[in-house]
């Protein structure tokens, strides 16, 4: 049986916390389209958490009214037309805009199922010739040319990511310059790695003597 308890506050925040985390894990998706909605789902989740629980600490009774309509009258979403005649009330600044967004959106549907099924065919020479991606973290425009080396770029632009935010300001310039004299010079690079592949394992740690008790100490000489 269908669990018809209403989401709560914190239920629809772990539930968004989770998408956000799902968003950005690997292995990504290899089709560009989907790659590029599960990135935009993430940086939507991340902000309709935060907004929540702003709210829940100024209006907790607003953000359970917001977590109960998420759940929709059958228990899985909001309701489009309701939504969009939500957004026509008090988003758009006229019925023309949203006519216009519809007409958009329609449009970008249709390109997207295009590029799609160019993208079947696994690289340039059989359909789309670029894939462009924008990150919604940082707004870098990152493009690839067949399908695999846009699913691989954008993994590690989303590696970058999650190593950059782990460093201070100070890790962080200290880092980059490093990686400027590597990247610059690939011989360097890979006689860094030669290098660090000869480094011994580190030994470990000694632990300090302990001191038998039943030893009896020894005794000290005197200087006169």
């Amino acid at each position: 049986m269908k669990d018809t308890t209403p989401t709560s506050t914190q239920d629809l925040l772990e539930e968004l916390a989770r998408m956000h985390m799902r968003s950005h894990s690997t292995p990504s998706p290899q089709n560009p389209e989907a790659f590029g909605w599960r990135a935009t789902a993430g940086v939507m989740a991340a902000l309709a958490a935060r907004a929540l629980y702003s709210l829940d600490t100024v209006a907790p009774s607003t953000a359970t009214e917001i977590s109960r309509w998420f759940d929709g009258p059958l228990g899985e979403g909001p309701m489009p037309e309701e939504h969009t005649a939500w957004t026509a009330r008090f988003v758009a600044r006229s019925e023309g805009e949203v006519e216009r967004w519809a007409a958009d959106a329609k449009r970008d549907s249709r390109e997207a199922a295009r590029n799609a099924a160019r993208a079947a065919g696994g690289d340039a020479a059989e359909g789309w010739d670029r894939a462009e991606f924008r990150c919604g973290l940082c707004g870098a425009r990152l493009t690839a040319t067949t399908t695999a080396a846009y699913a691989t770029l954008v993994t590690a632009h989303h590696d970058a990511h999650f190593v950059w935010d782990k460093l201070d300001a100070g890790a962080r310039d200290g880092f980059l310059s490093v990686l400027r004299q590597v990247l610059e010079a690939d011989d360097l690079f890979r006689q860094l790695l030669v290098i660090a592949k000869q480094q011994p394992a580190p030994e470990p740690a000694a632990s300090p003597a302990t001191k038998d008790p039943t030893v009896p100490a020894q005794p000290q000489g005197s200087s006169r």
